[in-house]
This record gives structure tokens, sequence and C-alpha cells, in this order.
């Protein structure tokens, strides 16, 4: 008897040994589940019921700190496995309240009735791109829940149907695929201007699909532009880059030669910022922190600015820029201030862009001819209070605001959408997730939105 007592203590005393570190150190050593292809909460639960079947177990891990990260910071707390005392700190911007699903997000994201404007039959990946105001270009893929090596796509949209598509190789078109620019070509074609292996080349949309019209042999690494200029730039050593601006025939305007190009850590070109005599805006990012926006006609500085904080710039249409600067690295809420320039960079006055607790960004600065004035679109979003509104601002020629319509748009998750213009003035909002793998984009004209509050946004 005291055999049979002492074997039941001895074993009582091994499973407490083996369960107490067990569970301490599953404590210690936390795992959350996600769904990295669309998913939006984060689990305790591997196998969580609110989970769709199909994407169970979830297949990736992340530790408490690994998922405080700000590139995870769109996971919200699951509520059916996920209690209080195991939330991830969140900032206030992305906590939301409701029954999680991880359902396919074709309905959960886009409202139904924004179905007319959905682009058909593949998944748009990237902001679509005006060619005239009755052409779009778009890169898409098949595959709405995953990507796929072998069905990349360039789609030719005319009157927002599907007119044309090319089916593109992975192994052979990845690169291009990513950086390729559109391009309207002198005789009315449409073609792109990308990068691959080491040769840039400028293609032609022929019927028979891309005809390549030039190459340039040269150790390139990125190319930006719009329809009417490419800039692409050109290492040729390991201490000195060039920036070269073409025109849609591939022949070459002017180059620039980056005078400290060992603080260069990426950079992009703006040709947007042009005028008939061969003026560009080219933003370049020294180093993590700071952009600096120059001015560059023909190979030569006109100005430059240093953005503190961040931002962009636009070209008016009139011979005038727009500099965009964010106020603040640190807070949700900046102000942007609105620099109107000259293009030899003459102040011609600021005004700055406010709101009440709402993330702002601009998207458009546009002249009007008609008027002297300016029209501005932009974005308001605040995650906490629901909060997803595009702006059109109509300003006099001093840039002073006369008016405002703010548009919701029935879109939840995060920030990515945002509002794009066509040649011939129209605005359209383009929506799509975060994450880029579920959502059947939507191109909805601005005045289809319902007007909303303005949420304090002006222009002083």
């Amino acid at each position: 008897m005291k055999r049979i007592i002492c074997k039941t203590l001895i074993f009582v005393f091994l499973l407490l040994f083996t369960i107490l570190p067990l569970s301490v150190y599953a404590e210690e050593g936390l795992v959350y589940w996600v769904n990295p292809n669309g998913g939006r909460y984060y689990h305790l639960d591997q196998n969580c019921p609110s989970v769709n079947p199909r994407y169970l177990p979830l297949p990736v891990s992340m530790t408490k700190e690994e998922l405080e990260q700000p590139e995870n910071s769109f996971y919200l707390p699951c509520n059916i496995c996920v209690d209080e005392s195991h939330v991830a700190s969140v900032p206030e911007e992305i906590k939301e309240t409701g029954t999680p699903t991880e359902e396919p997000a074709w309905e959960m994201i886009i409202d139904p009735k924004y179905a007319e404007y959905t682009l058909k039959d593949r998944y748009v990946e990237e902001r679509p791109v005006w060619i005239d105001e009755h052409n779009m270009l778009a890169k898409a893929q098949r595959d709405p829940e995953g990507y796929s090596n072998a069905s990349k796509y360039l789609q030719w949209y005319r009157d927002g149907k599907l007119y044309r598509e090319i089916e593109c190789k992975f192994r052979d078109s990845s690169r291009w695929l990513h950086e390729g620019v559109f391009i309207l070509l002198p005789d009315g074609g449409v073609g792109l201007a990308a990068i691959s292996a080491n040769t840039l080349n400028f293609y032609r949309w022929g019927e028979n699909g891309l005809i390549t019209e030039k190459s340039i042999e040269g150790k390139w690494q990125d190319v930006r532009g719009n329809t009417k200029g490419i800039c692409a730039t050109r290492k040729t050593d390991e201490d000195t880059v060039f920036a070269h601006l073409f025109d849609p025939a591939g022949n070459e305007i002017w180059t620039y030669e980056f005078n400290d190009p060992g603080r260069i850590a990426g950079w992009y070109a703006n040709p947007d910022a042009t005028d008939d005599a061969g003026t560009y805006l080219v933003i370049v990012r020294v180093e993590s922190e700071l952009r600096t926006a120059f001015c560059v006609r023909n190979g030569e500085v006109l100005w430059q600015q240093n953005l503190l904080y961040g931002g962009n710039a636009f070209y008016a249409g009139d011979q005038t820029f727009v500099l965009a600067e964010t106020t603040s690295d640190d807070d949700l809420y900046a102000d942007i201030i609105l620099d109107h320039r000259d293009l030899e960079g003459k102040s011609l006055g600021t005004k700055r862009l406010s709101g009440d607790k709402v993330v702002k960004s601009i998207h458009a600065v546009l002249y009007n001819a008609e008027t002297g004035g300016y029209t501005i679109y932009g974005r308001a979003v605040a995650n906490s209070r629901q909060v997803y509104t595009v702006f059109r601002m109509e300003l006099d020629s001093q840039m002073n605001q006369q008016s405002i319509s703010v548009r919701d748009v029935d879109f939840y998750l995060d920030y990515n959408f945002s509002v794009i213009t066509a040649p011939d003035g129209d605005a359209y909002v383009y929506c799509r997730t975060y994450d880029e793998t579920y959502v059947q984009p939507v191109l909805v004209p601005f005045n289809v939105l319902e007007e909303t509050e303005s949420h304090g946004i002006r222009l002083h």
C-alpha cells in the first residue's frame, strides 16, 4: 500500500513538474496566429472557430513584440479567442469593435452599391493609369487569393470595359511588371517603359502584344514617370548615379548627376511636374528620414527644398508647383503645409490644411483655366471613428478656399483608397485592401459618393 501511495505521489509530483514549467513557458513564449493572405485579426487559437475553415490551421505565428511592430499594426484582436489580458498594445487609431471574420473580403470591404464600378476579370494590383479620357491601363493578376508565378497581366480598359490584355510570364517579366511605366506614344499609341536585365526598354502595344521599339543598355536601377515622360536612374560605379529623362519615344532629354550619391538610399522621379520647356520636378529620398524636392530643367537644378517630415510635390498645370509637406513626424493628425511656387522657386504663398483629428493627404492639384483657380483632391481618415472620406476643394487664384465637398467612402480596413484624376478632369476613388490579395478593386466616380460632414477640413 505504501508503495502504491509513493508511486502516486511521485506521479503527481512529476506531472506538476512537467505541467507548470510548460504553462509558464507558454505565457512567456506566447504566440499569436494570423492569416497573412488577407486576414485582419490575430488569434491565440490556431484553429479559431471565427476563421473560415479553408484557412485553418492559421499558417503564421507572431510574438507579441512582432505583432506590435508598425508593419503589423493593422491586425486587430479576435474577440472570440483573445481576451483583454492578451491584447497586444496597438494605437488608438486602429482599434475597432465587431465580430471578426476571416472570410475573403470581396463583400466585406467594398459596399455592394459599388459593384458596377469594379475592375472586372482580374485583380488589379496598382492604381490604374489614365492614357486619355477614354483609355486606362492597369497591372493585374488572375487570382485574388494569392500570387501566381504564371498569371500576371497588363490590361487595357476602354470606356470602363476591359478592351485588351497581355499575359506576362513571371520569370521573364516580373521586374518590369513591377517597375514598368505606361506611356502615351507620339502617334497616339500606347506602350510601356521598363527595365529588363541590363537594358531600359521602350515597348509599343501592338496587335500581337508588346513590341520592343528601343533598348538602351546600362546598369539601370529604377524607372518612374507618367504617360508624358520617363525618368530612370543608371549607376556607372559605386559612387556615381545619374538620372536620365526620356520622352515616350525613348529619346533622352537631359541627364542629371547626383552630386552626393553616397547619401541616396532611394529615390523616385515625378514627371507629373512638367511644362513645355522641359522642367521636371524630381523628389529624392536621402537616407531614411529626409526627402528633398528638386526642380530640374535641362539637367540643371533651378531650386530645391527639404521636406523635413515627408511630403509630396505636384505640378499644378499653370507653370507652378505645389509642395505638400507634413508638419510633424510623430502626429497622425499633423497639418499639411501647401507651398505654392513658380518655376524659379519663388514662393507665391503658403497655406495650412487642417482638420478635426483626421489623417490628411493630398492626391492631386489641378489648375482651372476658366477661373484661374485650383482644385485639390485628397483624403481624410480616422479609423477609431470610422471616418473614411475623400474631398474636393475649390480655390481661387491665390489659393484661398472657396468651397469644399467631402464624400463618404464605404471602405473599412485601412487607408488604401485614393483619388485619381482623368485627363478630362473627372475624379475617381480607387479602393483596394492593405494586403492586396482579396478585394476586387473598384474605381468609383467622385460624384457618386454621398456627401458627408467636413470633419473640420479647411485650408487657411
